[in-house]
């Protein structure tokens, strides 16, 4: 039999007891085997180039940050990807399973789960060891991420997972030595954790990028076990595992590993935790603040005042108007040395509609004005929050491919690109927040293209909401609890050059999708968003400072108290032509509500009832009474288009 298409990474360190017996279950089977080894200084290297040349050495910091090593610089060649460590083999029967499920070619699955026996001591633990133990081992590698939690990993993944009915077999061979020395550098890591919760933060922001594995394991370490005193926890952790969950029936391997692992770690990690922070106490540490690193990023960059150009436009003056706004502005001192530009547009919708995205004609004209500096533009956005569309819908009718084919930009899909956790601390809080790696790593000149509305929720979406829609989960409504923190942390991350806010239709009465249109033909141009919102929310009629995300971007530098410091050719007041009122409807209260509940959150988007609660509203929306009860006066246009998942 040929091999499967797939790649087999496989991590080591002094494994040479190991490292044969896992290479043998893949080797032949597996298309491409990679071995990463932290520099071993036993046999492991020189048994491994017996079964595969792609024997690869780079320095250990940490599992997580060793496989996301081997994703982004080994040449995988292939989507699928196997994740497995030198003292892990698979059995003849998973081998047949993965098989069989490649000459089916699986679709609409992105991962597999992989159940584990856990061998101690020459036993197969069944009880007391957790057994399945199922991890997400079997992967689309665009899709995954490997999430440093401190003395733990998570293999986390965008996308639908299933579970593959076979084992996999977990046995270390070094021996108890071994074994005590990892378990007392994992209790090390642990205790970083317990002390700075930065593990914690990442694995709140995975589980809000809908990563699936981290929903499974999260709820009781956070709910039970972290309210446990500390000195308890390894009672009641022997106790349920070698009696409750009948870890004695394991014989002495079972509790050789219920008194080691269950109970000597626990405890280890408990008395460490215990000398760190008495010795932390007495000399505290002062982390910077996010001002310190917005002015250390300012002092290097920030050269010219913030400038914003406001002017009428028609349809046949759309293009010359962005223009003669881009030149006030001193668009070629901007792109100075810049070559890649990426183009955010509002496309919250699939469909063009006016107030609600940013229309065809302004797109379009906005690409043929910026040729003319000689740069190459990618336009791009997630799919719709709660899988509501895909983004080729919306770049589909919105003419994006027309333009690709006719100009020779890019479109991308950020939900479908490779992705990095971010952390940017905002206002004393440290946010952690997945943005893809083509904002991150490789665009020069970030360009944001909003439409002026009312928000239900925020109030307003102007200049830093639009980039919302650049986290690319569907599920980033997760982050709607502590929205205003993580848009100004999204902002702060992507930092926006440009702000072209497409005024041919503002939206009146309600938004982000349902309202009135109103159409004011206006251009607002800035090379601060901060600046350029504050010129909208002037002509709109509405105070800045009932926008909660507007006053955490005032307090770290990003949004000034007056428009005085900032080069107008216009004052927005002359603009000024029809006063902007948010009117909620019942369901757009509840929604609010929901936005700003954890709990609520949770309920709505992340749980069992969320679905048909979703569904419900999509029926009950037809019969014309509930639907004004629901929506107001302002109708609703919304759609499902994509099933969840």
């Amino acid at each position: 039999m040929g091999t499967v298409p797939l790649s087999a990474l496989v991590l080591s360190y002094n494994s040479e007891r190991d490292i044969g017996p896992c290479l043998e279950s893949v080797a032949g089977f597996a298309d491409e085997v990679f071995v990463v080894d932290s520099f071993s200084t036993d046999r492991t290297q020189e048994i491994a180039r017996q079964y595969t040349s792609n024997v690869h050495l780079h320095q250990f910091e940490n599992f997580a940050a060793q496989r996301n090593w081997g994703l982004d610089n080994l040449a995988i060649r292939h989507d699928w990807v196997l994740h497995l460590d030198a003292d892990e083999r698979l059995t003849p029967e998973l081998l047949e399973e993965i098989r069989e499920l490649f000459d089916r070619h699986p679709e609409g699955v992105d991962g597999f789960y992989i159940k584990r026996r856990f061998y101690f001591l020459g036993r197969w633990l069944r009880f007391g060891a957790n057994y399945p133990m199922p991890e997400v081992r079997l992967f689309r590698k665009h899709l995954a991420r490997v999430i440093d939690a401190g003395g733990r990993e998570y293999l986390a993944i965008r996308g639908k997972v299933q579970t593959l009915r076979h084992d996999m077999i977990h046995e270390n061979k070094r021996g108890l030595t071994a074994w005590i020395t990892k378990a007392n550098m994992m209790a090390e890591w642990e205790v970083e954790e317990l002390l700075t919760g930065a593990g914690k933060r990442r694995l709140a922001s995975a589980t809000a990028s809908e990563y699936v594995e981290l929903k499974r394991s999260r709820w009781l370490r956070e709910a039970i076990w972290h309210r446990v005193p500390m000195f308890v926890r390894p009672v009641l952790l022997f106790v349920l595992r070698y009696i409750i969950q009948l870890g004695f029936l394991d014989g002495a391997p079972g509790l050789a590993y219920a008194v080691l692992m269950h109970f000597w770690y626990p405890f280890l990690i408990s008395a460490k935790y215990y000398e760190k922070a008495r010795a932390r106490r007495s000399a505290p540490l002062r982390a910077a603040s996010a001002r310190d690193l917005l002015h250390a990023d300012a002092g290097a960059e920030a050269v010219t005042p913030p400038a914003v150009w406001i002017g009428h436009l028609t349809q046949q003056t759309l293009v010359e108007r962005i223009r003669t706004a881009l030149e006030w502005l001193g668009i070629r001192d901007l792109l100075r040395g810049k070559r890649s530009i990426f183009i955010k547009p509002n496309l919250t919708w699939p469909d063009p509609t006016p107030g609600v995205t940013t229309t065809p004609a302004f797109i379009e004209a906005a690409v043929l004005a910026l040729r003319d500096y000689g740069v190459d533009i990618t336009i791009g956005e997630s799919d719709g929050g709660y899988h509501s569309y895909k983004a080729e819908e919306a770049f589909a009718a919105h003419g994006l491919y027309d333009l690709m084919t006719r100009y020779g930009i890019h479109v991308e899909n950020l939900t479908k690109l490779p992705a990095v956790i971010c952390r940017q601390e905002v206002d004393g809080r440290e946010v952690t927040v997945e943005l893809p790696r083509l904002l991150i790593e490789e665009t020069d000149f970030f360009i944001t293209m909003p439409v002026p509305k009312v928000h239900a929720m925020t109030g307003l979406s102007l200049g830093f909401k639009n980039q919302f829609g650049c986290i690319p989960s569907p599920m980033r409504l997760r982050y709607h609890p502590d929205f205003a923190h993580t848009i100004v942390a999204v902002n702060m991350l992507l930092r926006p050059r440009l702000a072209l806010f497409d005024g041919t239709y503002f939206l009146d009465e309600s938004g982000p999708m349902a309202g009135k249109a109103v159409a004011m033909n206006l251009l607002v141009a800035a090379t601060d968003i901060g600046s350029g919102s504050r010129a909208c929310a002037e002509i709109m009629g509405i105070d800045p400072w009932t926008v909660r995300h507007f006053v955490v971007a005032r307090r770290v530098g990003l949004f000034a108290d007056s428009l005085a410091g900032v080069r107008l050719n216009e004052p927005p007041s002359k603009f000024f032509s029809h006063r902007f009122t948010l009117e909620r409807s019942l369901l757009s209260e509840f929604t609010r509500r929901m936005f700003r509940s954890r709990i609520g959150t949770r309920l709505v988007y992340d749980s069992a009832l969320a679905d048909p609660l979703h569904e419900a509203l999509y029926i009950l929306r037809e019969f014309r009474p509930v639907k004004r009860l629901l929506y107001g006066d302002v109708g609703y246009t919304a759609r499902r288009t994509m099933p969840p998942g």
